[in-house]
């Protein structure tokens, strides 16, 4: 992936593993299908999967009461667009963000 990605995966807790060499090419995932599926298609759009260069704090998991779920990580300037930007703006080494996804509503209802 491309280190300007945004870092969209974070809040992912799948993991895929792509085997090229067979054809057709072989993928196991270790998650549930969709949150593989995100990281795929992530990869296939250019962003960097981050979560090695990130310390994951503390993760909300996703409920149907809540319908979203959390993750709050410390980025640093190594962690493309996102990293760099936050750095910037605080001047701080490292800085805490969060990401959130999940139903429109669930998540909408929170911001402001």
């Amino acid at each position: 992936g491309s280190d300007e990605g945004t870092g969209a995966p974070l809040d992912s807790t799948a993991a895929v593993d792509i085997d090229a060499a067979p054809r057709p090419a072989t993928a196991v995932v270790n998650g549930q299908a969709t949150e593989a599926a995100l990281l795929v298609a992530a990869a296939k759009c250019g962003v960097a999967d981050l979560r090695e260069r990130t310390q994951r704090l503390h993760e909300v998991a996703f409920s149907s009461e809540r319908k979203r779920m959390e993750v709050r990580c410390r980025l640093d300037a190594s962690c493309g667009v996102v990293g760099k930007s936050l750095v910037k703006q605080t001047g701080e080494a490292g800085v805490q963000c969060y990401f959130v996804k999940g139903m429109l509503e669930g998540v909408l209802d929170h911001c402001g």
